[in-house]
């Protein structure tokens, strides 16, 4: 065992709470160990004074005053619940207004999409500008300029 583990036996010794066979083991290796002696030692003498610190006369207004801060404590709280509540409750509102409008912008896209697209010529005696105009997806100049000169 190490050191450490030595140390916490000796400090459950001190305070009463080991079993009989940790009691041999622990006198078997005090017999031979300096420092676990020694750390025993300092341990059998700061226990009663940490015992004698512990007694504190709190007089009696000592409760009175835990009680007078406490209210102060849970009155400060209680006034910043209200302001929590009224920014929980406008950042939700400012998030549902931001999803209805995207939601609304989505849906004028969607029909913008499925609207057919104009046509620019219906006339059946355009017959040359439609078909120059209408071959290709994209025009170039020469192809308006040849169905301006057409028409």
């Amino acid at each position: 065992m190490t050191h450490e583990i030595w140390k916490e036996l000796i400090s459950r010794h001190v305070d009463g709470e080991t079993t009989p066979e940790e009691e041999r083991q622990l006198h078997n290796h005090l017999a031979t160990c300096s420092e676990c002696r020694d750390f025993q030692e300092d341990l059998k003498q700061l226990r009663p004074a940490i015992r004698e610190a512990a007694v504190l006369d709190l007089g009696p207004s000592f409760v009175v005053t835990v009680n007078e801060r406490l209210r102060e404590e849970e009155s400060r709280i209680d006034s910043w619940i209200a302001v929590e509540r009224l920014a929980r409750n406008t950042v939700m509102g400012l998030a549902f207004t931001v999803a209805v409008v995207l939601a609304v912008m989505a849906s004028m896209r969607s029909r913008e999409a499925n609207a057919p697209e104009p046509t620019i010529l219906t006339a059946s005696n355009d017959s040359t500008a439609a078909r120059v105009l209408l071959e290709h997806e994209e025009l170039t100049k020469g192809d308006v300029l040849l169905a301006v000169v057409t028409k």
